[in-house]
């Protein structure tokens, strides 16, 4: 059975929705854990309670970036950078606190390759055994989020490849087509005018001019 464009349109809105909530109820799970977790945090060394705050803040950080990323109607990669880095940065806070920063788990993982790229001072000693619990649970939430953040940014990127750009303004195909349907009758009825009682015909004469003219002229593909 063959989707139509307006069923397609319709389920990737429908897509999004969906995964924005869940995405953002993990995101609020992961921080909430985080501030519950405070009589813990507030026991440990002060690199540890560092860290600890700057996770919740990258997280926050990719919460704002994903809520703008989500709206835009032309695919934003400085919007997806933002995002993606914040995550990175989200999982070497939390690893810090889950290893150290001195040990060799620590110094072996991804979360510690960015540590040592990023030219990071802040040194963290080994957590106490109930901080690295903690820890551990905020990683596996933390992970279960990512992974609904990535499938959002997917079904974002594949959203926007119904998006039509033209004379600077994004509009969605829909939304597009109505226009350039009621845009081209004008111009019909126009000329019919000009023809029948003589008036001044003052629409496009130009292929690449108007509404539709435009848009072939300034097409460029969406990633």
């Amino acid at each position: 059975m063959r989707i139509t464009i307006g069923r397609k349109l319709i389920g990737g809105f429908m897509i999004m929705a969906l995964l924005v909530l869940m995405a953002g109820a993990v995101g609020f799970i992961v921080l909430g854990n985080v501030s519950h977790s405070a009589d813990i945090v507030a026991k440990e060394k002060t690199p540890v309670r560092y860290a600890v705050l700057n996770a919740a803040l990258a997280l926050e950080r990719v919460q704002s970036a994903m809520a703008n990323f989500i709206h835009v109607k032309t695919y934003n990669a400085a919007l997806e950078e933002a995002i993606l880095l914040n995550m990175d940065e989200f999982f070497m806070w939390i690893a810090m606190v889950q290893y150290g920063t001195d040990s060799k788990a620590f110094s072996d993982s991804p979360a510690g390759i960015r540590y040592q790229d990023s030219g990071q001072k802040v040194v963290v000693p080994q957590s106490s055994e109930g901080m690295r619990r903690v820890a551990e649970k905020i990683y596996t939430e933390g992970q279960q989020f990512n992974a609904h953040t990535m499938e959002l940014i997917a079904a974002q990127k594949n959203y926007t490849h119904y998006t039509v750009s033209s004379q600077g303004k994004a509009y969605e195909l829909d939304a597009f087509l109505n226009l350039a349907q009621r845009d081209h009758l004008e111009w019909i009825k126009e000329l019919k005018d000009a023809v029948n009682i003589e008036t001044k015909f003052t629409g496009d004469t130009e292929l690449n001019q108007g509404l539709v003219g435009h848009w072939p002229v300034s097409y460029t593909h969406l990633r």
